[in-house]
């Protein structure tokens, strides 16, 4: 009984699948024993053996042998050889009692024919004329059952794409004119379904004692997958030799190949292949540590990459960059012998990039040298750049704000401020506010923040980049403005356009119950014009400057002073009854009556002032306008003053 161990054929070139296939085809032909296969195979034992680190007591475990020549093939150029000889071994070892070895190798054979890709077919002479036998697997390559090659039946060339067939003949014509023993073609052929698959056909030719032919047999391989892997491969390296400057180094670092691509770029119109790598002058740009690391890398088997400066063999002054990728080559015995490098050039890349450097420092410059502090921030509102201006403006280093969350520089208030401009970043790119940050050393600093949002080219924001203004002398101008806009600059009081604003404010108090009543006293200076003419109008100003005084002494959150016009004085108590309002209405009248004037005379001036009080509650305020509390005030001066001066008169308004 003859047993059959299945071969992965299919993970072998072509040249070995030839090689099996002749070997056992010649073997079926010869006897066994004592002959020079009998050497051969005892040979092939002591190689297997030194080979695979097999014991000699392994040698017929086909379980074994196969496993490791398996395994090890694969790394082998010699693989399939090595599998021929197994088969062989195999067939050798396999043949028993009435299993003949000629038996045994044809069942080997077929076997081979069964498995792998290839045909074995035997023509008739001259070739082009008659099929005269095909294997079983035909099928397989052309598409047509083998039976359908029968003798007289099927021409060869029928069966050859009408595009390589004018090829075909000529070059078997050569073969056949050389009366070589043995010939390569490879061509495609047209299978019924009209499927094209490529084959490599391999014949060989048996003649005559006068030398004529009788017959040709060979194999015909299906090598379909293979071409079109290599036209893939073609492909890909035909796009990177027209993009990419290729070079191959050896171990000892002499140039062995470079593309047209790298005369292009560099210009070096030199024969360097066959001269050390060295010629290229990248050593004029980079260390002896730089090209240490490259070769240690490349020479354990690893891939290097990284950008490689050389100078222009036209202009030596001058050079180009290249991002460079070396990747090892392996040969049979496992050495790392050759090494291939793929170079794009990137001159103008570093060209853009030296540019960017330039203007990126020249920015940073200019954001380092302007008065306001600049700072950029993450997503997360954490510091990823400041300028030297905000480092001073906030007594911090720049180690100390980098990487800081922006929110911790702030308190309560003006955090919560922050945070809602902050949510504004998706809808608005700028964004103008009022902050007070916290320094260093704990003090509270006013800003002004002009905030912009970076964003991604998909529109989703990246950074907030602002500048910050101190706003201290802004502020402090502001309040000046404000404080001139609403005091009387002769007497230092509220003028008449603060208190119409402060009387509108206390009155919807009233209005809405905030407080419970509203008071005012509206005073005159007795005989002011009197005191004019007859000391002058910078006198006069003294007695308003010296009258400001006096009321000024009582402002602070219930009582507002103010000078309505001339001679004219009011003071507004938010919450103060009428009864309190004359008291101190009534207080004032006799200090100012008490209190002499100097004027620069021999006598001090003494004054006198004649006062109203009105005042409202709550109840009654929605029947009322705030001016109704005034004129009602101003009328009853009048009268008070009619009454004969130097008294105070007060009222609740009904």
């Amino acid at each position: 009984m003859i047993k059959h161990v299945p071969v992965p054929f299919d993970r072998y070139g072509s040249d070995d699948y030839f090689r099996v296939a002749e070997g056992l085809a010649n073997l079926s032909e010869k006897p066994f024993r004592g002959s020079l296969v009998e050497k051969e195979i005892e040979t092939g034992i002591r190689y297997f053996v030194r080979k695979y680190g097999l014991k000699i007591s392994e040698i017929f475990d086909f379980d074994t042998v196969i496993a490791r020549v398996e395994a090890r093939s694969e790394e082998s150029e010699n693989g399939l050889s090595d599998l021929g000889f197994l088969v062989k071994f195999r067939a050798r070892s396999l043949s028993q009692g009435s299993a003949s070895i000629k038996d045994v190798l044809q069942n080997e054979f077929e076997a081979l024919l069964r498995e792998g890709p290839l045909a074995y077919f035997s023509w008739a002479c001259p070739r082009e004329k008659t099929v005269l036998a095909a294997s079983a697997n035909a099928e397989r390559v052309f598409g047509r059952a083998p039976e359908s090659f029968s003798a007289g039946s099927t021409e060869y060339f029928e069966l050859i794409h009408p595009d390589d067939v004018e090829t075909v003949k000529n070059d078997l014509s050569e073969f056949l004119r050389s009366r070589s023993g043995e010939f390569d073609l490879h061509y495609r052929i047209v299978q019924p379904s009209w499927q094209v698959r490529f084959v490599r056909d391999h014949t060989r030719v048996i003649y005559d004692e006068d030398g004529e032919m009788l017959q040709s047999y060979g194999f015909v391989l299906d090598v379909t997958d293979r071409e079109e892997s290599r036209f893939v491969m073609d492909e890909y390296v035909r796009a990177i030799d027209q993009s990419a400057i290729v070079q191959i180094v050896d171990r000892e670092g002499m140039v062995v190949y470079v593309n047209d691509l790298y005369r292009k770029v560099s210009g070096d119109t030199r024969e360097i292949v066959g001269k050390p790598v060295r010629i290229l002058g990248g050593r004029k740009y980079h260390d002896q540590e730089f090209w240490e690391n490259l070769w240690s890398t490349v020479l354990e088997g690893k891939i290097w990459s990284g950008v490689v400066q050389n100078p222009l063999p036209r202009d030596p002054s001058e050079s180009y960059y290249a991002y460079t990728t070396i990747t090892p080559a392996c040969n049979a015995r496992g050495e790392y012998d050759r090494f291939i490098a793929i170079k794009f050039d990137v001159t103008r890349l570093k060209e853009v990039e030296s540019a960017l450097r330039e203007a990126n420092a020249r920015f940073e410059k200019i954001i380092d040298s302007t008065s306001q502090g600049f700072w950029s921030l993450d997503r997360d509102l954490r510091i990823s750049e400041v300028n030297s201006s905000l480092c001073r403006m906030l007594w911090y280093s720049r180690e100390e704000l980098l990487g800081k969350d922006l929110r911790e520089l702030f308190d309560e208030k003006n955090r919560e401020i922050l945070e809602a401009q902050a949510k504004n970043v998706a809808t608005t790119d700028h964004r103008k506010y009022d902050l007070e940050i916290l320094r260093k050393d704990g003090a509270s600093l006013p800003i002004m923040i002009n905030a912009t949002s970076l964003r991604a080219e998909d529109g989703t924001f990246s950074e907030a980049v602002a500048f910050v203004t101190d706003s201290t002398e802004a502020k402090a101008f502001q309040t000046r403005l404000y404080l001139a806009s609403i005091t009387d600059e002769l007497t230092q009081t509220g003028n008449r356009r603060h208190f119409d604003k402060e009387l509108a404010l206390a009155f919807d108090d009233l209005v809405h119950w905030r407080i419970p009543n509203l008071s005012l006293i509206v005073l005159d200076l007795d005989n002011f014009k009197r005191i004019n003419d007859s000391f002058g109008h910078d006198n006069g100003d003294k007695v308003l400057r010296f009258i400001g005084n006096k009321l000024g002494s009582l402002s602070n959150s219930k009582f507002s002073v103010f000078r309505l016009g001339g001679e004219e004085f009011g003071i507004l108590g938010k919450g103060i009854s009428l009864d309190l309002m004359r008291e101190v209405a009534e207080s004032l009248r006799k200090d100012i009556q008490r209190s002499p004037v100097d004027i620069g005379a021999q006598h001090p001036l003494r004054i006198s002032i004649s006062a109203w009080v009105a005042s409202l509650d709550s109840a009654q305020a929605t029947e009322h306008a705030p001016v109704d509390l005034y004129r009602s005030a101003d009328a009853l001066l009048y009268l008070a003053k009619n009454s004969g001066r130097n008294n105070v008169k007060a009222q609740t308004i009904m």
